[in-house]
């Protein structure tokens, strides 16, 4: 349940490695889109981190679908 942390993690590592592709292929366009992307990687993480929490009001539904 919720966003796999694991997922981000190797969508994280294979846009460092296209990056550096991007760099070795001296890409600049590419390699801009790339630094924005890993960006939204990292702060996607974090915040999941941060909140991997459900409140209450969600747990009581969750919990209610699984008695039935």
């Amino acid at each position: 349940m919720g966003i796999s942390v694991s997922t981000w993690l190797l969508w994280l590592v294979a846009s460092v490695l296209l990056l550096t592709y991007c760099f070795y292929r001296h890409e600049v366009l590419l390699s801009i889109v790339q630094l924005c992307n890993i960006a939204s990687i990292v702060i996607t993480i974090i915040l999941v981190r941060r909140s991997n929490n459900i409140c209450a009001y969600h747990l009581s539904v969750a919990q209610k679908g699984l008695k039935v």
